[in-house]
């Protein structure tokens, strides 16, 4: 897969909340992809410090509980922290996404999570596009639609190439 690395100057907002500027980018393949999740990931607050409150953040959890297909915290002795999400999750949570470590594995397909491999520049076959921050210091996209990069490159200039097979973990 080819991808982009994207550094804190691609974001109008603090890095760590910049997956909404790219899923605003992306939303209409992202819109019936299922979404595999690694890492806490929710955040019911703005980048302008605007905080929900108790009762608004309950409905929320319950919201995001109904797209919730599956959930693996463990697998033998290692902890895998990865959640399965039906479609439209990611389109409908995306003002609530917060990055440090976390990865997003856009699936044309539901797949088992075991088939999910974490620390690897593996991605399953039906992932067509892959997601991740790192240290809350800049994002990562790859995809396998040339098409997509294009218009990622178009939407932030500053972006670097990468291909998933060079990425290290």
């Amino acid at each position: 897969m080819h991808g982009l690395v994207l550094p804190r100057q691609c974001f109008k907002v603090r890095t760590s909340y910049g997956i909404r500027e790219i899923v605003d980018c992306l939303a209409a393949e992202i819109s019936e992809s299922y979404c595999a999740v690694h890492q806490h990931f929710l955040i019911y607050d703005s980048p302008e410090g605007k905080v929900l409150s108790d009762a608004e953040s309950e409905r929320l959890d319950r919201e995001c509980e109904r797209f919730l297909i599956e959930e693996q915290e463990r697998n033998g002795a290692e902890i895998r922290d990865l959640k399965l999400f039906g479609p439209g999750f990611l389109l409908r949570f995306r003002d609530y996404l917060y990055g440090d470590w976390n990865r997003f594995y856009l699936l044309s397909e539901k797949v088992p999570l075991g088939e999910i491999q974490l620390g690897s520049n593996q991605v399953p076959p039906q992932c067509e596009i892959f997601i991740c921050c790192v240290d809350a210091a800049y994002w990562e996209v790859y995809t396998r639609d040339t098409a997509l990069l294009e218009r990622l490159k178009e939407r932030f200039p500053e972006a670097m190439p990468r291909n998933l097979a060079d990425k290290t973990y």
